[in-house]
């Protein structure tokens, strides 16, 4: 499992603390695989306690519950991440309109989903194949520095 599958399941867990009442890890594991996630009880005692959720009292027993709920960020991908996407980054190009980014075969997927976790003001959104992540601008004017962005971002200068 990698770190990105890691940091989609981590995300996955905190909606579902978000929108359903958990009262147990059996709860929270089923809540999980209903969403594409299938996971051991090891693995959510270890995000739980990584995301330092507990375990609270309430009137009707206890359930897993989210410090500050709504202040509570997705965990973003480990620093190390940003060097891992570098690696498998092989180019990037532009035009006025879109930006591309080349990877290794079979990369492509992983870096998106990191680039995305980086939540950039310039960035509409990506499109990922298989080596090939088309990056949509939140407007022509951006364009330009959001490849700048992006290149530095994945130690591309």
């Amino acid at each position: 499992m990698s770190a990105i599958d890691k940091v989609r399941r981590q995300s996955e867990l905190i909606t579902v603390l978000r929108e359903e009442v958990i009262h147990n890890q059996e709860d929270l594991r089923r809540a999980l695989r209903r969403r594409g996630f299938r996971v051991t009880q090891a693995t959510l005692s270890r995000d739980l306690k990584e995301l330092r959720v507990p375990c609270v009292p309430t009137a009707s027993g206890y359930r897993y519950a989210l410090p500050e709920m709504d202040a509570m960020p997705v965990p973003a991908a480990p620093a190390r991440m940003q060097n891992v996407a570098a690696v498998e980054v092989t180019g990037i190009d532009a035009n006025e309109m879109a930006i591309i980014i080349r990877t290794l075969n079979g990369r492509a997927q992983g870096v998106a989903v990191w680039l995305d976790g980086q939540q950039l003001n310039d960035m509409l959104a990506t499109i990922a194949g298989d080596d090939t992540i088309l990056v949509l601008p939140r407007s022509v004017k951006s364009t330009a520095r959001l490849k700048q962005d992006l290149a530095a971002l994945l130690q591309l200068d």
